[in-house]
C-alpha cells in the first residue's frame, strides 16, 4: 500500500498528469511524451 502513494508524489513531483489537471497553468504545457513517463517509472522502480 506503500508503493501507490510514493508513485503519486513522484509523479506530482516530476509534474505528471495529474498534476497538470490540478493546475491550470498545466494546460498550456504540453504534456510530456510517453517515453519520458515510462522512464520515470523505470526509475522509481530501480529506486524500490
Amino acid at each position: 500500500s506503500v508503493l501507490l502513494p510514493a508513485m503519486g508524489n513522484h509523479f506530482s513531483h516530476v509534474g505528471g498528469s495529474q498534476d497538470l489537471e490540478k493546475t491550470p497553468r498545466g494546460r498550456g504545457s504540453p504534456p510530456p511524451p510517453p517515453r519520458e513517463a515510462s522512464l520515470a517509472v523505470r526509475g522509481l522502480l530501480q529506486e524500490l
